[in-house]
This record gives structure tokens, C-alpha cells and sequence, in this order.
């Protein structure tokens, strides 16, 4: 493995200018310095950062900047460079775990509280508590765990008041608890069953042994339980995930997400940022899971949650995390079919440097043959989706499909032979995909390849029977545009 793959600079690259200043001053404190001293081999490191790309840069040429006196190939040598390099790792861990409690409020109240039971310090319990608790309903980071936090607190404060030898406190706190865990564990099971649902309607992957289903379908009554709770702090957290693993249940029935959609906007001012994130992805996963056939409302349904979503920042956790190329996608996808070019530009410009480096050429070159497709700019069009290489499953499938119209509108009758007995074999040959998403590509070429014949050929009494079989097929990807092409044709 190379030098610049190992655990350490992996770690060091994932670092900020700050965190890495931040890092030379805690391996200055004693507590380092009492084994060895690391400074030197950081600063000697730092120069590489953030990239270690240097052409240069590998093991034998950071021990010659250590040692300059010492020969590589001496296997004594060597050992202590990689016993140098494993201290410096150790110490990473380290730091990365003592920042991590450092900005954790919520952990670090929870690990303060513990040590004043451990030390057997009563007096300042109720103070510390009271604190604890304001800090887990203003962190807005925390992570989705408030009911599971909730529970520590209690089963804290249960062993106070038993220790004090306040029963009543002790047994109030302790139902306290056990409410807490059970709404955690409510709404771990049902956001799992809906992680399910998704992999098998979305991935084809099914589970050996559906655990959840058996839960969820047998063992316990979902809506007397969140009944519960209706007077707690997870009620409309339990709501939410209730109703949206309904709609992924029953999606014909529209009234299970129109309740998941009003339960989070009622409630949005009390969801902290990290938890946001998730209840946007639920809305508009549910949706593009859905919506096999085009739908105009379903559409702008998703181009609304999608605008929202951008407007509060809540597509990534963190300011350090990427945009999901998935989401990019979608989003582009909604303004093609809305025909919303002048918004799409701006998402292009704006967001396309939030994508990983890898990604964001292609992502942007295709983007932009979108919308000059939209536009009616097919040889601009052409110009920008020739430039895209690419290698995610959608993406291969969308730069196809936007190839396909593309020749079309340009009369390119043998590229697009081509491209189609291409997308044929990699249909076939395709074994992730689930059956209906398949068909529904499948039966996209059937169409494309009848109008494509239909356009050097046109007769009318044969467009009427493609429209006619356009209208009453069940799977089907781009029927609009398709329909919109037969429309075309009968004129």
C-alpha cells in the first residue's frame, strides 16, 4: 500500500487548516512529549498537505527527511519509522476523539453527569441535569438520537434519586426512561422498515429474513403506541415516520403523505438541522419511488420540496460534506420535465462546486445538455453530453436516454439504431435493476424506435394506434415526451 493510502494520511487529509493547527498544539502538550516528540514529523508532513499528491511523496521519502543519517533498507531503521508513524496515528485518534466530545455538548453534559454519580457528588446533580436537558433542545446537531439522549438523562437521573433514597423521584424518572427508550426504539424500527422498502422498490436487495416486517406486521399495534405518546416531545416524530412508512406501503393512498408533509412543515421550527435533512429525503424519496408514470403534480410536488430543501441548507449534514450526486440529479431531472431552464442555470452554476471533484464535469456538462436540449439548442445540446464520461448507474442511463432525443431531433437515424441495440444489451445484461424499471426502459426504445420509423414514414391511422398504446401503458419512462414526439407527428 502507498504511504499516502495509509490510515495516518488519510486521517491528516481529512483535516482542516484549522484542525491541523490545532492538532501541532495538542501534540506540543506534555502528554505527548513524555514518549516522543511528534512536532518535527508533523511539520515535516505539513508540507504536503492538503492533497500528499507530490510525485515524490511516499515512505522512503519522508523517513530520508527524519533521518538523513539512516538508511531505509535497514530493517531497524525502517521499524522505527513505522513505530514513529503508528505514535502519530494513535495520537490522530486521540485528538479526533477528544475535539469530537470537545463540540459535542450534549455528550460531554452526559459523560459530566455520569462522573458526579461515579464520585458519588449529589449536590450539584438537579444543576448540571437542568443544563443537559436545555442543551439537548437547542443542538441543532444532534443527531436524530433526542428520544435515545432523553433516556440516558433519565436513567441518570433514576440512579440519583435511588441513591439519595428519594423512591418517588427514583421511580418516576425510571418510567420516565423506559418511554423514552420505547419511542426510540418505535422510530428506529419503523425508519428501518422504510430503509427496506426502499431497497427493495428502488435496489432489487432484498433482506434473508424480513425481522421488520414480522415486527411491524404481528407483534406490535403501531397506532395505539404512538397514542401513547401524544403528549410528548416525539409524538410528531413518531407521526411522521408512522405515516410516511404507510405511504411506502399504500402510495395510492395520497392522504398518508399529505399527513407526513404536514406534520414536518407544522412542526419544522422544532426539528434540529440534522434531523431536517432526513425528513426532506423521506418526501422526496417517496415520491421519485413513485412516480413511475409522469405525473405533472408529482412533479411540481418535488420541485417545491426540492427548492426548500436548497433554501434551508438541508441536502448535507455537515459544510464539509459533498452534494449528493443522486440529489443533483433529481433535481435536474424535476426542472427538465417542468421546463424550469432559467432556475435550472442558476442551480448549475450555483451548486455544481458542491458536487465531489470526481463528478462535477460530467454532472455539469450533462446538466447543461438539459437544458440546451430544452431550449431547442439540440447541436449545443450534442456538443456538451459528448463530453460527459460516465460511470453512475442512473447517470449512464439518463446520458443514453438524452443521446437517444437528441438524435432524434436531429434526424441521426443510425446513431441512434446504434445507441438503442446498445441500451438493449445493457438492459439485459443489467441484474440489479428491479423488474419493472426494466420493462419500463424497455418499453421506452419500443416506442422510440416506432416513432423514429414513424418520422421518415408518416402515416396517420399508425400514430393514432402508438398514441392510443402510449396512453394505456402501465410501465413506461419519458411517456410524455414520447406522447409529446406522436403528437408532433400527427399533425
Amino acid at each position: 500500500m502507498d504511504y499516502k493510502d495509509s490510515k495516518l494520511i488519510v486521517f491528516l487529509k481529512s483535516f482542516t487548516k484549522e484542525e491541523l493547527n490545532d492538532f501541532q498544539k495538542f501534540l506540543s502538550l506534555p502528554y505527548f512529549k513524555k514518549d516522543r516528540d511528534l512536532v518535527p514529523f508533523l511539520l515535516i508532513l505539513k508540507n504536503y498537505y492538503p492533497d500528499f499528491s507530490n510525485e515524490k511523496f511516499c515512505e522512503e521519502f519522508i523517513f530520508n527527511q527524519i533521518y538523513p543519517d539512516r538508511n531505509y533498507r535497514d530493517s531497524k531503521s525502517k521499524s522505527s519509522f513505522r513505530a514513529l508513524s503508528s505514535h502519530m496515528l494513535k495520537a490522530v485518534e486521540e485528538y479526533l476523539f477528544i475535539s469530537g466530545v470537545k463540540n459535542n455538548q450534549v455528550l460531554k453534559n452526559r459523560i459530566v453527569l455520569k462522573q458526579l454519580l461515579d464520585r458519588n457528588i449529589h449536590k450539584y446533580f438537579g444543576q448540571y441535569l437542568s443544563s443537559a436537558f436545555d442543551s439537548l433542545e437547542k443542538d441543532e446537531d444532534s443527531e436524530g438520537m433526542d428520544s435515545l439522549e432523553r433516556f440516558y438523562l433519565e436513567r441518570l437521573s433514576s440512579r440519583h434519586y435511588a441513591t439519595v433514597l428519594d423512591f418517588k423521584n427514583f421511580f418516576k424518572h425510571d418510567i420516565k426512561s423506559a418511554e423514552h427508550l420505547s419511542a426510540y426504539f418505535i422510530l428506529d424500527l419503523l425508519r428501518t422498515a422504510k430503509t427496506k422498502l426502499f431497497m427493495e422498490r428502488r435496489r432489487n436487495i432484498e433482506p434473508s429474513k424480513d425481522f421488520i416486517g414480522s415486527m411491524l406486521g404481528e407483534l406490535i399495534d403501531i397506532e395505539k403506541f404512538i397514542e401513547l405518546h401524544k403528549n410528548s416531545q416525539d409524538y410528531f416524530y413518531l407521526c411522521f415516520h408512522y405515516y410516511t412508512y404507510k405511504c411506502l406501503l399504500d402510495f395510492e393512498n395520497s392522504d398518508y403523505f399529505i399527513k407526513a408533509k404536514k406534520v414536518f412543515f407544522d412542526n419544522k421550527s422544532l426539528i434540529s438541522g440534522y434531523d431536517k435533512i432526513f425528513f426532506y429525503a423521506d418526501l422526496i424519496n417517496i415520491l421519485n419511488t413513485y412516480n413511475k408514470k409522469d405525473n405533472t403534480d408529482v412533479k411540481k410536488e418535488l420541485f417545491s420540496l426540492y427548492k426548500s430543501c436548497l433554501e434551508e441548507n438541508a441536502y448535507k449534514i455537515s459544510d464539509k460534506d459533498f452534494m449528493h450526486p443522486d440529489f443533483y440529479r433529481n433535481v435536474i431531472m424535476a426542472i427538465t420535465y417542468l421546463k424550469e431552464y432559467d432556475w435550472g442555470i442558476k442551480f448549475v452554476n450555483k451548486y455544481s462546486n458542491e458536487l465531489k471533484p470526481e463528478f462535477r464535469d460530467n454532472m455539469k456538462n450533462y446538466s447543461m445538455a438539459v437544458i440546451y436540449y430544452g431550449q431547442n439548442e439540440f447541436e449545443k445540446s450534442l456538443e456538451s453530453i459528448s463530453k460527459v464520461k460516465y460511470d453512475l448507474l442512473h447517470f449512464k442511463i439518463d446520458v443514453k436516454i438524452l443521446m437517444l432525443k437528441i438524435f432524434y431531433e436531429l434526424k441521426l437515424i443510425e446513431q441512434a439504431y446504434s445507441l438503442t441495440d446498445t441500451f438493449k444489451h445493457y438492459l439485459k445484461n443489467n441484474n440489479e435493476m428491479p423488474p419493472d424499471v426494466k420493462l419500463s426502459y424497455n418499453n421506452f426504445l419500443k416506442y422510440y424506435l416506432l416513432l423514429s420509423k414513424q418520422k421518415s414514414d408518416i402515416r396517420k391511422n399508425k400514430i393514432a394506434n402508438i398514441k392510443s398504446e402510449l396512453s394505456e401503458e402501465k410501465h413506461l419512462f419519458h411517456s410524455k415526451w414520447l406522447m409529446e414526439k406522436a403528437e408532433l407527428l400527427n399533425i
